[in-house]
Protein backbone atom coordinates (compact mmCIF):
# COMPACT_ATOMS: atom_id res chain seq x y z
CA UNK A 1 0.00 0.00 0.00
CA UNK A 2 1.11 3.36 -0.51
CA UNK A 3 1.49 6.50 1.67
CA UNK A 4 -1.64 8.16 1.84
CA UNK A 5 -2.40 12.54 2.44
CA UNK A 6 -5.05 13.17 4.68
CA UNK A 7 -7.91 14.94 2.78
CA UNK A 8 -9.82 18.25 4.54
CA UNK A 9 -13.49 17.63 3.05
CA UNK A 10 -16.14 20.19 4.09
CA UNK A 11 -19.87 18.72 4.12
CA UNK A 12 -23.40 20.28 4.87
CA UNK A 13 -26.26 19.52 6.46
CA UNK A 14 -29.02 21.08 4.72
CA UNK A 15 -32.77 20.21 5.95
CA UNK A 16 -35.97 21.21 4.74
CA UNK A 17 -39.51 19.97 5.61
CA UNK A 18 -38.84 17.06 2.84
CA UNK A 19 -35.74 16.09 4.84
CA UNK A 20 -31.90 15.98 4.72
CA UNK A 21 -30.25 16.85 1.25
CA UNK A 22 -27.75 13.99 0.25
CA UNK A 23 -25.96 13.31 -2.85
CA UNK A 24 -25.15 10.37 -4.94
CA UNK A 25 -22.68 9.32 -7.68
CA UNK A 26 -25.19 7.96 -10.58
CA UNK A 27 -24.95 4.17 -10.24
CA UNK A 28 -23.99 3.85 -6.73
CA UNK A 29 -26.25 2.99 -4.05
CA UNK A 30 -25.03 4.83 -1.52
CA UNK A 31 -25.37 8.46 -0.61
CA UNK A 32 -23.36 11.27 1.19
CA UNK A 33 -23.63 14.93 2.43
CA UNK A 34 -23.03 17.97 -0.54
CA UNK A 35 -19.47 19.06 0.01
CA UNK A 36 -16.42 18.71 -1.10
CA UNK A 37 -12.08 19.05 -1.27
CA UNK A 38 -11.03 22.24 0.40
CA UNK A 39 -7.91 23.36 -1.26
CA UNK A 40 -4.96 24.00 0.27
CA UNK A 41 -4.99 27.81 1.54
CA UNK A 42 -8.72 27.79 1.07
CA UNK A 43 -10.69 29.23 3.85
CA UNK A 44 -13.05 26.26 5.06
CA UNK A 45 -16.50 28.38 4.82
CA UNK A 46 -15.72 29.73 1.43
CA UNK A 47 -14.71 25.97 -0.01
CA UNK A 48 -18.50 24.96 1.39
CA UNK A 49 -20.03 27.77 -0.49
CA UNK A 50 -18.55 27.44 -3.42
CA UNK A 51 -18.57 23.57 -3.83
CA UNK A 52 -22.62 24.03 -2.61
CA UNK A 53 -22.77 26.56 -5.81
CA UNK A 54 -20.67 24.30 -7.94
CA UNK A 55 -22.58 20.93 -7.28
CA UNK A 56 -26.21 21.91 -6.83
CA UNK A 57 -26.36 25.45 -8.42
CA UNK A 58 -27.63 27.18 -4.86
CA UNK A 59 -26.18 30.14 -2.96
CA UNK A 60 -25.59 29.02 0.77
CA UNK A 61 -25.32 30.53 3.52
CA UNK A 62 -23.06 28.64 6.21
CA UNK A 63 -24.21 28.02 9.73
CA UNK A 64 -22.33 26.75 12.58
CA UNK A 65 -19.60 23.46 12.64
CA UNK A 66 -21.88 20.57 14.04
CA UNK A 67 -18.62 17.99 13.69
CA UNK A 68 -15.72 16.19 12.89
CA UNK A 69 -15.06 12.81 11.55
CA UNK A 70 -11.97 11.00 10.75
CA UNK A 71 -12.49 8.61 7.95
CA UNK A 72 -10.22 6.28 5.87
CA UNK A 73 -10.28 3.68 3.57
CA UNK A 74 -8.09 1.62 0.84
CA UNK A 75 -9.07 2.38 -2.73
CA UNK A 76 -9.23 0.46 -5.66
CA UNK A 77 -5.76 1.50 -6.57
CA UNK A 78 -4.77 0.13 -2.65
CA UNK A 79 -4.01 3.44 -1.90
CA UNK A 80 -5.25 4.15 2.06
CA UNK A 81 -7.17 7.73 2.21
CA UNK A 82 -7.11 9.65 4.75
CA UNK A 83 -10.09 12.17 5.63
CA UNK A 84 -11.20 14.98 7.87
CA UNK A 85 -14.49 15.56 7.57
CA UNK A 86 -16.20 19.17 9.00
CA UNK A 87 -19.78 19.29 9.04
CA UNK A 88 -21.70 22.35 9.08
CA UNK A 89 -25.24 23.06 8.65
CA UNK A 90 -26.07 25.14 5.57
CA UNK A 91 -29.07 26.86 4.34
CA UNK A 92 -29.59 27.15 0.46
CA UNK A 93 -32.12 29.20 -1.88
CA UNK A 94 -33.52 27.84 -4.43
CA UNK A 95 -34.26 23.94 -5.21
CA UNK A 96 -31.17 21.93 -5.74
CA UNK A 97 -30.49 21.44 -9.00
CA UNK A 98 -27.24 18.70 -10.10
CA UNK A 99 -24.95 20.99 -11.70
CA UNK A 100 -22.36 17.84 -12.60
CA UNK A 101 -23.48 14.95 -14.59
CA UNK A 102 -21.92 12.63 -12.48
CA UNK A 103 -24.01 13.35 -9.37
CA UNK A 104 -27.83 13.47 -7.94
CA UNK A 105 -29.31 15.20 -4.92
CA UNK A 106 -32.42 13.94 -3.19
CA UNK A 107 -34.35 14.45 -0.05
CA UNK A 108 -34.10 11.82 2.24
CA UNK A 109 -36.75 11.62 4.73
CA UNK A 110 -35.44 11.64 8.27
CA UNK A 111 -37.04 8.51 9.57
CA UNK A 112 -35.03 7.01 6.77
CA UNK A 113 -31.86 8.17 7.78
CA UNK A 114 -30.82 5.17 10.25
CA UNK A 115 -31.12 2.61 7.62
CA UNK A 116 -29.69 4.70 4.91
CA UNK A 117 -26.24 3.95 3.81
CA UNK A 118 -24.85 7.61 4.37
CA UNK A 119 -20.72 7.79 4.23
CA UNK A 120 -19.12 7.66 5.90
CA UNK A 121 -21.25 5.50 8.66
CA UNK A 122 -19.46 7.44 11.66
CA UNK A 123 -21.21 10.32 10.30
CA UNK A 124 -24.41 8.97 9.79
CA UNK A 125 -24.28 7.44 13.46
CA UNK A 126 -23.73 11.14 14.57
CA UNK A 127 -26.58 12.61 12.88
CA UNK A 128 -28.58 9.50 14.08
CA UNK A 129 -27.80 9.60 18.04
CA UNK A 130 -26.97 13.32 18.80
CA UNK A 131 -27.52 15.58 15.39
CA UNK A 132 -28.56 18.28 18.09
CA UNK A 133 -24.80 18.25 19.62
CA UNK A 134 -21.37 19.24 18.40
CA UNK A 135 -19.90 15.89 17.71
CA UNK A 136 -16.30 14.21 16.77
CA UNK A 137 -15.90 10.53 15.67
CA UNK A 138 -12.15 9.10 15.29
CA UNK A 139 -11.30 6.30 11.99
CA UNK A 140 -11.67 3.32 14.27
CA UNK A 141 -9.06 1.00 12.01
Amino acid sequence: MSDATTELIVQAVIGSADGLLVARERGKSYVFLPGGHVKPGEPIEDALVWKLKEEIGASASIGQLIGVVEHGYTDDTNTIRHELNLIFTAQITGEPVSQEDHLEFLWLPLDQLPVADLRPCALKDALVANHANTFWRRWNR
